[in-house]
């Protein structure tokens, strides 16, 4: 579970299993900005429906690319694939909703390759 601290900029790179939680710098894939979690570095965020499975081969076909979480917007439970601009997958989960003054916990679940 990575959890953000609020109205910092703080992010991680998807390389693996373990990403880890790091100040922002440009070789980030996703990070926290505020009210937003965005993708950077060619990175994509993916919408999923709640019906849809958390799986590789859903994340890699569906097209539902977005350019922003909005904190204020995420609700329990909410699931997204999370793709870098290298090609690594995970799903990701909202286990709380998001509110701009707290902390932002993210579950990150690495998935594999495109």
């Amino acid at each position: 579970m990575l959890t953000f601290p609020p109205g910092e900029d703080y992010g991680f790179r998807l390389r693996g299993p373990d990403p880890t939680l790091e100040r922002y710098s440009k070789a980030l894939d996703f990070y926290r900005e505020h009210d937003d979690v965005l993708a950077d570095n060619n990175s994509r965020i993916i919408a999923l429906k709640p019906e849809e499975p958390g799986t590789l081969a859903t994340c890699k076909s569906v097209t539902r690319f977005i350019t922003a979480l909005i904190v204020d917007e995420l609700e329990a439970g909410m699931r997204f694939c999370f793709e870098s601009g290298k090609g690594a997958i995970a799903l990701v989960e909202s286990p709380n909703n998001g509110v701009l003054s707290d902390f932002l916990e993210l579950k990150v679940q690495y998935l594999g390759q495109r």
